[in-house]
């Protein structure tokens, strides 16, 4: 009996490691899986179009969900297939002149923006550009670049560029880019006239205004007849729907960025 007790004991811890390994190796997997699976629960798989690599998210609402945050190649190119958009930061890197994919305060790496835009011209997918961190000193040749890009890719039809910089947005709009003018949340949150005064100095060329999912309704308050594109990153949205649901009815909302995990975002 002692024999078999142990045998017994073995073979259990063997089953507890071989399961807790195959949870570490593919947990990024499942939450994937179980994330597709809720999104289906929205009406994301009506008309029979399942949420697969093969046949990409249906356009009926729910081509509003992009992916949040695809800083990295290998999270662009694996995650493309299941959304119609993805969104990347972008630093500007005066030395060189071009963009350089990365979220500060993690340190630059050798992925360019320029990776990007092939790829978008390929497949035909949607590319949110959240730029960070830009001065006024670097607006000419951001611009240049942009122009340039915009020759060989065809930015225009593919991009939505962000920027918190006014003169920024309303020239790249002038230049007939698409751009979205991402509000303060900090002047939001205190309802002050910052927003006010910035809404009236937008063109009318930008199509857009963002900010976080909390300040959808001061947006809409704001800038009236501009469309929002916004972010609603907790991973509690999967659990309650709700949230979800309220976003794709709202027609003023033209874009929300989701959490969708990978190994590469926690």
């Amino acid at each position: 009996m002692g024999t078999g007790r142990r045998k017994r004991s073995r073979v259990i811890v063997l089953l507890l490691l071989l399961a807790g390994t195959i949870l570490f190796l593919s947990g990024y997997d499942i939450l994937f899986a179980f994330q597709c699976m809720r999104l289906r629960q929205l009406g994301c798989n009506e008309a029979g179009k399942i949420i697969s690599g093969k046949t990409g998210m249906p356009v009926n609402g729910c081509e509003k969900f992009w992916v949040h945050r695809a800083d990295s190649y290998e999270r662009l190119t694996r995650l493309s297939p299941y959304f119609p958009g993805l969104e990347a930061d972008l630093v500007f890197d005066q030395q060189i002149k071009k963009f350089r994919v990365y979220h500060p305060p993690a340190p630059p790496g050798n992925l360019f923006a320029d990776s990007y835009f092939q790829f978008i011209k390929t497949s035909g997918k949607k590319l949110w550009l959240d730029i960070k961190n830009i001065d006024s000193t670097e607006f000419n040749d951001a611009i240049r670049y942009f122009l340039e890009s915009d020759t060989i890719y065809g930015l225009k039809q593919h991009v939505i560029i962000e920027s918190s910089q006014i003169n920024f947005v309303n020239r790249l709009a002038k230049l007939g880019f698409t751009v979205s003018y991402m509000a303060s949340s900090w002047h939001l949150e205190r309802k002050d006239l910052y927003e006010t005064q910035a809404a009236g100095k937008l063109l009318p060329e930008v199509k857009f205004v963002s900010q976080e999912d909390i300040y959808v309704d001061r947006l809409k308050e704001i800038f009236p007849g501009k469309k929002i594109i916004t972010w609603a990153i907790a991973f509690k949205n999967y659990f309650d729907l709700s949230h979800y649901r309220t976003l794709l009815a709202d027609s003023s909302v033209a874009v929300v960025l989701i959490n969708i995990k990978s190994s590469d975002y926690k």
